[in-house]
């Protein structure tokens, strides 16, 4: 299980208090009236019976080996890669009308068939309209997939933990930094994806690249200082809490967990959330950090040999 989804900054009671014009509250109702949007002018991808066609055994085996056939000498492994992962290369679809394949023609006829049909579903869904992709991508999808989810799970678990940590940071930075280190975030993220990646997979959806650079951050300017982490075990008594720890303590978790996952874990179909993309997010959230804390550092510099004054510093001049 994702750290994400144990452990938390901020506290759950924020959630149960009456919302009010905030930032935190921004966010929530914009990622949720962005998946609503998806929801209703796109259809679900892949659709249930392509769903059912693609856990079929013998097209599994038979989709391995044409993708196989399909690669340069210098990309080919000893075995085939899995279904799913052959399925993640659009750079295969683009072969599948015309290759020549070899092997049981009718089992190929009819995989072809199919892989048509899920590279149509996938070409109209809101994951390649509105996701980051290494091709045929439009300059606004740095910024709308960062706002797109592919699932409701996914939706909820990235909603609540940028709800909390920016609850959170609204009380230590202004506007400006939280919503640069949002955005910023995601374009490292994205960046990060494509890098890691490759040119073939398919497009990203997501703010958990947004979410690490907030994490990153967060650790930064607050180090050892005690701050509160809502965990979440069971929802049952004594199940969940709120406990305090200094941010640097459970930070190394969730950075670990996302390079471990991008060594080792094994690609999913949708390839919608990208664990590379925590780690450009991490990145761009340190920088910002130091940025930040060296910024805080001349004004206490400035105010100390006066050319500042302290009463210039008001919560609305915070940058």
């Amino acid at each position: 299980m994702d750290a994400r989804a144990m452990i938390v900054p901020g506290q759950f009671s924020n959630l149960i208090k009456r919302p009010h014009f905030s930032l935190s509250w921004t966010f929530v109702v914009l990622n949720i009236l962005v998946f609503a949007g998806t929801s209703f002018f796109f259809t679900k991808w892949p659709s249930v019976s392509l769903g059912q066609g693609l856990k079929d055994k013998n097209f599994a085996v038979s989709i391995s080996e044409m993708h196989q056939q399909t690669l340069d000498p210098i990309e080919r492994k000893g075995t085939p890669v899995p279904a799913l992962e052959a399925l993640r290369d659009h750079r295969f679809w683009k072969k599948v009308r015309t290759f020549p394949f070899t092997g049981d023609q009718v089992q190929i006829e009819k995989n072809r068939a199919m892989l048509l049909k899920f590279q149509e579903e996938y070409y109209a869904s809101s994951q390649y309209q509105l996701g980051l992709g290494a091709l045929e991508t439009s300059p606004w999808a740095w910024v709308t997939y960062q706002f797109t989810h592919a699932s409701i799970i996914h939706l909820v678990g990235n909603v609540l933990f940028i709800f909390l940590i920016i609850s959170y940071l609204e009380l230590e930075v202004g506007f400006f930094w939280l919503v640069s280190i949002y955005l910023l975030g995601g374009f490292g993220g994205g960046l990060s994806y494509l890098l890691f990646e490759g040119a073939g997979n398919m497009a990203m959806v997501g703010g958990s690249a947004s979410a690490s650079a907030l994490m990153a951050f967060l650790m930064l300017i607050k180090n050892n200082k005690l701050i509160p982490w809502s965990y979440l075990l069971a929802p049952v008594p004594r199940g969940y809490g709120v406990i305090y720890l200094p941010a640097f303590f459970i930070f190394p978790f969730y950075i670990m967990s996302d390079f471990i996952a991008v060594l080792w874990e094994p690609a999913g179909l949708q390839s919608a959330i990208a664990v590379s993309a925590h780690i450009g997010g991490v990145f761009v959230g340190l920088i910002l950090g130091i940025i930040y804390l060296t910024e805080e550092k001349l004004k206490k510099y400035f105010i100390r040999t006066g050319v500042l004054l302290e009463n210039d510093l008001t919560d609305e001049g915070k940058i």
